[in-house]
Protein backbone atom coordinates (compact mmCIF):
# COMPACT_ATOMS: atom_id res chain seq x y z
CA UNK A 1 0.00 0.00 0.00
CA UNK A 2 1.54 3.30 -0.85
CA UNK A 3 1.44 6.19 1.35
CA UNK A 4 -0.34 8.35 -0.62
CA UNK A 5 -3.77 6.43 -0.13
CA UNK A 6 -3.50 5.94 3.30
CA UNK A 7 -5.46 9.30 3.87
CA UNK A 8 -8.58 8.62 1.90
CA UNK A 9 -8.41 5.04 3.03
CA UNK A 10 -8.77 6.48 6.67
CA UNK A 11 -11.42 8.87 5.74
CA UNK A 12 -13.48 5.93 3.89
CA UNK A 13 -13.04 3.68 7.13
CA UNK A 14 -13.40 6.27 9.75
CA UNK A 15 -17.13 7.67 8.18
CA UNK A 16 -18.14 3.86 7.43
CA UNK A 17 -17.32 2.97 10.99
CA UNK A 18 -19.34 5.83 12.09
CA UNK A 19 -22.55 4.77 9.67
CA UNK A 20 -21.87 1.21 11.40
CA UNK A 21 -22.27 3.01 14.90
CA UNK A 22 -25.11 4.92 13.95
CA UNK A 23 -27.24 1.47 12.47
CA UNK A 24 -26.46 -0.95 15.11
CA UNK A 25 -28.85 -1.87 17.90
CA UNK A 26 -27.88 -0.84 20.94
CA UNK A 27 -28.12 -3.91 22.68
CA UNK A 28 -25.87 -5.29 20.53
CA UNK A 29 -22.61 -4.93 22.71
CA UNK A 30 -24.38 -5.95 25.71
CA UNK A 31 -22.82 -9.50 26.62
CA UNK A 32 -19.28 -7.52 26.16
CA UNK A 33 -19.54 -4.38 28.82
CA UNK A 34 -23.26 -5.18 30.50
CA UNK A 35 -24.87 -2.94 28.24
CA UNK A 36 -23.21 0.27 29.70
CA UNK A 37 -21.43 0.64 26.24
CA UNK A 38 -23.50 1.71 23.27
CA UNK A 39 -21.65 0.84 20.00
CA UNK A 40 -21.68 4.32 18.16
CA UNK A 41 -20.32 5.76 21.96
CA UNK A 42 -17.49 2.61 21.54
CA UNK A 43 -16.50 3.46 17.58
CA UNK A 44 -15.95 7.56 18.19
CA UNK A 45 -14.20 7.20 21.47
CA UNK A 46 -11.76 4.41 19.96
CA UNK A 47 -11.96 3.27 16.08
CA UNK A 48 -12.60 6.82 14.29
CA UNK A 49 -9.58 8.94 16.46
CA UNK A 50 -7.13 6.05 16.03
CA UNK A 51 -8.33 6.11 12.00
CA UNK A 52 -8.09 10.41 12.10
CA UNK A 53 -4.32 10.08 13.81
CA UNK A 54 -2.97 8.13 11.29
CA UNK A 55 -4.43 9.70 8.61
CA UNK A 56 -3.76 13.19 10.04
CA UNK A 57 0.39 11.96 10.26
CA UNK A 58 0.25 10.81 6.73
CA UNK A 59 -1.46 13.59 5.51
CA UNK A 60 1.19 16.06 7.51
CA UNK A 61 4.04 13.80 5.37
CA UNK A 62 2.50 13.94 2.48
CA UNK A 63 1.62 17.34 2.46
CA UNK A 64 -2.16 17.30 1.61
CA UNK A 65 -4.26 19.90 3.82
CA UNK A 66 -7.81 18.95 2.17
CA UNK A 67 -7.08 15.40 3.64
CA UNK A 68 -5.74 16.87 6.92
CA UNK A 69 -8.38 18.76 7.62
CA UNK A 70 -10.95 15.79 7.07
CA UNK A 71 -9.23 13.49 8.91
CA UNK A 72 -8.61 15.93 12.11
CA UNK A 73 -12.56 15.76 11.57
CA UNK A 74 -12.64 12.68 12.37
CA UNK A 75 -10.30 12.51 15.81
CA UNK A 76 -13.20 15.10 16.53
CA UNK A 77 -16.04 13.50 15.56
CA UNK A 78 -17.04 13.19 18.88
CA UNK A 79 -18.17 17.02 19.33
CA UNK A 80 -19.24 17.20 16.05
CA UNK A 81 -21.79 14.66 16.21
CA UNK A 82 -23.14 16.31 19.62
CA UNK A 83 -23.06 19.49 18.15
CA UNK A 84 -24.78 18.18 15.40
CA UNK A 85 -27.27 16.38 17.71
CA UNK A 86 -28.17 19.75 19.68
CA UNK A 87 -28.85 21.44 16.43
CA UNK A 88 -31.70 19.22 15.29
Amino acid sequence: MKIETIPKITIILGVTCIMIGFLAPNNIMKPLANGQVKPMGAIIFRITRILGLIGVVTSLIEKKHLYLIVNLCLVLSFFLIILFWKLI
